[in-house]
C-alpha cells in the first residue's frame, strides 16, 4: 500500500504534547499522528454501531406498567420509554366553549401540564402529537403557537412536534389531546424514589378554570421552570405535578410510592381536596433537613403538607 505525505497545522500546546509523548514513549511524532488518524477514521466508520447499536427486542422482554396518565416501557438495556397523555375540552375561544380563552394561552397551558408529568420523573420529551378537534384556521394555528412557545421554554426544539386537525366539519366547541413520549434511563428515573422522613412541600396555588388565568397573571401558579431547577437539586428526591385529584391524593401516592405513609402537618395553607387543573401545583418531597434551605429558592405560593413516616 502506497503512503502520501500530509501537511497540517497543529496548536502550540499539542505539538509540546506531542513531543512529550514521544520522549516518554520512544516513538516519532508522526507514527503518533499516523495512529491517532487511523485509530478516528475507524471509529467514524463505525459510528452509528457505537452510539446505535443494532438490537432487536422480543416483545416478552418489554416490561409495562402504569401510574396515573403515564405509562412506562422498560427495554433490556435499561432504556426507559414514557408515555403520557392530556386533553381538554370546552376550553378555548369557540362558540360554544364553556370557559373563554385564545387558542394560544390554552396551548401553552395544556402543554405545560403534558411536559411537567414527562419532566418531572427526570425523563426528556424526544415527541409531541397534538390531536387538534378544530380546523387549522384559525384556532389551530394560535394552538399551535401556544405549544411551540411552551416547548422553547423547555428547550425543545419545535421539529418534535406532530400536529393533526379537522378539516372535514365546522366546529364550535374546542376539543385538544397532546401525548408526550419521552426517554430516560432506569437509574435516573424519579419513581419510587421519595425517602422515609421527607417533607412534602406543595409548591404553586391550586387553581382550576378561570382561577386559573388570575393566577398565573400573578405568577402564583408552578411551571416548567420549576420543575427543571427542583431536579438540579441532590436533596430534592421526588416531584410530582397535582392535577383535578387534588393534593390530597397525589400526596399519599408519593408515600405509597415506597410502602409508607403520610402524616399531615395542621395549619396547612392550600385545600387539599381541590383541582389543580392544569398542574398549577407540584408537590415537592424534600431531606427534613434541607428544607429551610430549599424554602428560599420559592418565590410562588407554597405550604408544607406534611411527613412520608
Amino acid at each position: 500500500m502506497g503512503t502520501k505525505v500530509v501537511n497540517c497545522r497543529l496548536p502550540e500546546k499539542t505539538v509540546d504534547e506531542l513531543n512529550a509523548f514521544a520522549k516518554r514513549f520512544n516513538l516519532t511524532k508522526s507514527s503518533i499522528i499516523r495512529q491517532a488518524l487511523i485509530t478516528y477514521i475507524e471509529m467514524l466508520k463505525n459510528a452509528n454501531q457505537i452510539l446505535v447499536p443494532n438490537f432487536k427486542v422480543n416483545p416478552s422482554q418489554l416490561a409495562i406498567n402504569r401510574r396515573h396518565n403515564c405509562t412506562f416501557i422498560r427495554f433490556p438495556n435499561k432504556m426507559v420509554l414514557v408515555l403520557g397523555c392530556i386533553s381538554s375540552g370546552s376550553i378555548g375561544p369557540n362558540s360554544m366553549d364553556k370557559l373563554k380563552v385564545s387558542g394560544f394561552l390554552l396551548g401553552k397551558l395544556t402543554t405545560r401540564a403534558a411536559l411537567m408529568d414527562i419532566i418531572s420523573i427526570n425523563a426528556w420529551p424526544i415527541s409531541i402529537a397534538a390531536t387538534l378537534c378544530v380546523k387549522m384556521d384559525p384556532t389551530g394555528s394560535e394552538i399551535i403557537r401556544g405549544i411551540k412557545t411552551e416547548m422553547v421554554r423547555a428547550d425543545l426544539d419545535p421539529l418534535i412536534l406532530t400536529v393533526d386537525t379537522e378539516e372535514n366539519f365546522d366546529t364550535e366547541q374546542t376539543g385538544i389531546g397532546l401525548t408526550v413520549i419521552g426517554l430516560t434511563h432506569e437509574e435516573d428515573l424519579k419513581i419510587g424514589t421519595s425517602q422515609i422522613g421527607d417533607v412534602i412541600i406543595a409548591v404553586g396555588k391550586p387553581c382550576v378554570g378561570q382561577e386559573v388565568l388570575e393566577a398565573k397573571s400573578r405568577k402564583e401558579i408552578a411551571d416548567l421552570k420549576d420543575i427543571i431547577s427542583f431536579l438540579k437539586l441532590e436533596y430534592v428526591h421526588g416531584i410530582m405535578p397535582v392535577d383535578t385529584e387534588g393534593i390530597l391524593s397525589k400526596a399519599n401516592l408519593l408515600a405509597h410510592s415506597i410502602g409508607k405513609n403520610v402524616k399531615f402537618y395542621e395549619n396547612i395553607k392550600f385545600d387539599l381536596e381541590k383541582s389543580a387543573g392544569p398542574s398549577t401545583t407540584v408537590l415537592v418531597t424534600v431531606d427534613k433537613n434541607k428544607v429551610k434551605e430549599f424554602l428560599k429558592y420559592l418565590y410562588k405560593p407554597y405550604s408544607l403538607i406534611g411527613e412520608i413516616v
